[in-house]
């Protein structure tokens, strides 16, 4: 079970946590030398006993440590047991679950997909079926925290549900077994062009590595000549996997990041360790204001040795590693323990004394679109400069700034409306529920699905227009001025819930201003790679 629409809430505590690093902290025990400790202790004893309303002694722990943290830097954090979970859940790439993708609709649960192979896709469940009850328990009005927290668990574990099927209007009850789920970091994997290929890395996970081997080796029998690799919005994740990553197109013995800490035994570099068939592709690296950490680390290598050309907007800016060290209740801390710096001994990190009021807020990229490949737009008297392995400027001012600008068209209130309240989904799923449409077995094939959309697309989208006048308080005006938009996102919810989640981007693709973008500065990254 993976919730598409959990990602945001998934992001936002891999963004808290951090690069996750694999060094060892010291346990550590009580002695007599902790004598600072007693005036805590003494305050904790006197609240605990003696104060008008009797308090849980997990709050007033859980809040002191917070509060020990608070003037820290902003990864530095307090986890709880449930969320320690399911950020190991995120980072482990695999977890103990029924096999569902699922969204929330009118406070109940929509399944969107039976993950292929998997518990539930085996036992018949379907998309669209609504799950109403969990171990004889209503599962209406539940959140999506909630609804993880009852599906997933041990491998071989029992777990009952009741399902509603619109289709059939009949409940269904399952005694379902979960087993171990993949959570894949490679959204999409395609062919763009006849020599372009693209691949989009949602986060740095245990698997990533792996994943990416496999994409990359079908693109390259499908003849791949060039590579668009996407890390937008991918908030990062291991860094040793940010390593194999960058590694996949830096030649041996070339330094990917290193690390530098208060305790000199978490300084550490970071090289290539492999040559691979991906090391000589012409490159294009996609970010933008979401991409952190790990990709950060990915990008900022690639423009250190002129391997490839960035394109987008300026990155996040977090540069700080982070040791998780697990307590005795299965709770967390997450202790910044060293900085990253790119092979030209840029530090990514930026500013974070304002963090309350700005940090966690994603970088406003003020560059206008166009060409910055030599950086000039950047010089500032006040910010550090490094040069690159080809002599370029790069500066260091908070993330990775792209050599090539390029800001997506932002979405309109009225479109934001409609995703919020899940509209698109929604209806586009109403027409699977009462047969009118059915999912596709064969592959995606962009030409015959334009075909059938075009026939569908006048009552379609006429029919859409109602529903949502329905459905909002928007006015026909509103609805009108964003009407590309909506046209372009219900095409692309509609190809994903036949054909599945690479539809999705594949439809997608041709509407992405930075990707079309992309597609013609391969000349440039052509001859970037050249001179490498």
């Amino acid at each position: 079970m993976f919730n598409k629409k959990v990602s945001l809430f998934s992001a936002i505590l891999l963004l808290l946590v951090g690069v996750s690093i694999g060094l060892n902290i010291t346990k550590y025990f009580p002695s007599e030398e902790n004598g600072e400790l007693d005036k805590f202790e003494e305050a904790y004893y006197y609240t605990k006993k003696y104060y008008l309303d009797e308090i849980s002694s997990e709050k007033l722990i859980e809040d002191a440590i917070n509060g020990m943290f608070k003037n820290l830097d902003p990864h530095t954090v307090y986890i709880p047991p449930v969320d320690q979970n399911l950020i190991a859940d995120e980072f482990a790439g695999q977890f103990g679950g029924i096999g569902i993708e699922f969204t929330i609709i009118d406070d109940t649960i929509n399944v969107v997909t039976a993950i292929k192979g998997g518990p539930s896709e085996i036992l018949g469940i379907q998309s669209g079926d609504r799950i109403i009850e969990i171990e004889n328990e209503s599962a209406i009005e539940l959140t999506n925290r909630d609804v993880m927290m009852k599906l997933r668990g041990k491998k071989g574990e029992e777990v009952n549900i009741t399902i509603y099927r619109p289709l059939t209007d009949e409940e269904i009850e399952y005694n379902i077994i979960r087993d171990e789920i993949a959570l894949n970091s490679v959204d999409a994997a395609f062919m763009i062009t006849d020599s372009i290929g693209y691949v989009r890395l949602s986060k740095f996970s245990e698997t990533s590595s792996k994943e990416l081997e496999t994409a990359f080796e079908s693109l390259l029998d499908q003849g791949m000549k060039n590579l668009l690799f996407d890390l937008r919005d991918n908030p990062g994740g291991y860094l040793y996997q940010a390593q194999e990553v960058a590694d996949f197109f830096l030649t041996k013995d070339k330094l990917i990041v290193y690390t530098q800490g208060r305790d000199n035994s978490f300084d550490e570099e970071f090289f290539a360790e492999e040559d691979d068939k991906t090391d000589m592709i012409p490159l294009i690296v996609l970010v933008n204001e979401g991409s952190a950490s790990a990709s950060e680390i990915v990008a900022g290598a690639v423009q250190d040795w002129d391997r490839g050309l960035v394109v987008g907007t300026t990155t996040y800016g977090k540069g700080l590693v982070q040791r998780p060290v697990m307590l005795d209740d299965k709770s967390a801390i997450r202790l910044t323990i060293a900085k990253y710096f790119t092979p030209s001994g840029r530090a990514i990190q930026k500013d974070y004394s304002n963090k309350k009021l700005s940090y966690l807020h994603y970088n406003v990229d003020s560059l206008q679109d166009g060409e910055n490949y030599n950086h000039t737009s950047e010089a500032d008297t006040t910010i550090k400069v490094f040069t690159t392995k080809g002599g370029r400027k790069v500066y260091e001012k908070g993330g990775i700034t792209p050599d090539y600008i390029v800001h997506n068209d932002s979405i309109s209130v009225t479109t934001v409306t409609l995703l919020r309240k899940n509209l698109f989904y929604k209806y586009v799923r109403s027409h699977f529920d009462n047969n009118e449409l059915k999912k596709s077995d064969v592959v995606f094939e962009k030409l015959n699905f334009n075909k059938f959309y075009e026939e569908l697309k006048p009552k379609f989208l006429s029919s859409f227009y109602d529903f949502i006048t329905y459905e909002t308080e928007l006015s026909e005006a509103d609805i009108e001025k964003s009407s590309d938009e909506i046209e372009k996102l219900l095409k692309a919810y509609l190809a994903r819930e036949i054909y599945g989640e690479e539809a999705w981007f594949r439809i997608r693709t041709y509407d992405d201003r930075q990707i079309m973008k992309s597609i013609s500065l391969f000349d440039l990254a052509q001859s970037m790679l050249m001179n490498y």
